[in-house]
């Protein structure tokens, strides 16, 4: 990987995703993933929004969590929780879109393997990290269709990032 951006994009901006759920902070976790992947995985540098030639703005719009399964004592045993986010890349110069895609991760936490909602939280974050910038670097990777909920925001232009 790390040289399958567009030829004229060697840097990138990644601010802080937007975060539409309740649960605060994720927007900080998931971006700080984002930012460590594309410096582990790509040739492209992370840079403020003026000196980039790009920009990452992402947009966290749903997480769930789901019991699979409990114990006699009706305690989750395991647990799904999926993270949706939007993203949307554009040339930081022209204002083209690069790429725009809803994507969505999810991890199991196994409470008998010691596993809890944090660490299956951050393994969602991290996966959806990796699938972002898989993304990115132009891989034709199943592209998730845009949630029916979403979809009408998307028809109405509600969803504004800003540009």
């Amino acid at each position: 990987m790390g040289n399958l951006t567009p030829p004229n994009i060697h840097s990138i901006a990644v601010p802080i995703f937007q975060n539409d759920t309740l649960f605060r902070d994720f927007e900080f976790d998931l971006t700080q993933a984002v930012v460590d992947e594309i410096l582990t995985k790509t040739s492209l540098v992370v840079t403020g929004e003026g000196q980039a030639d790009s920009i990452l703005v992402g947009r966290i719009l749903k997480i769930s969590f789901s019991t699979i399964t409990k114990n006699d004592e009706r305690e989750a045993t395991i647990l799904d929780i999926s993270a949706t986010v939007d993203i949307h890349w554009q040339n930081a110069r022209t204002g083209k879109t690069i790429i725009r895609r809803t994507l969505t991760e999810t991890a199991e936490a196994i409470a008998d393997r010691g596993e809890n909602v944090e660490s299956a939280t951050d393994e969602a974050f991290q996966d959806l990290a990796q699938k972002i910038v898989y993304n990115l670097e132009g891989s034709p990777f199943s592209e998730v269709e845009v949630l029916p909920e979403v979809a009408p925001l998307y028809e109405s232009n509600e969803l504004n990032y800003g540009y």
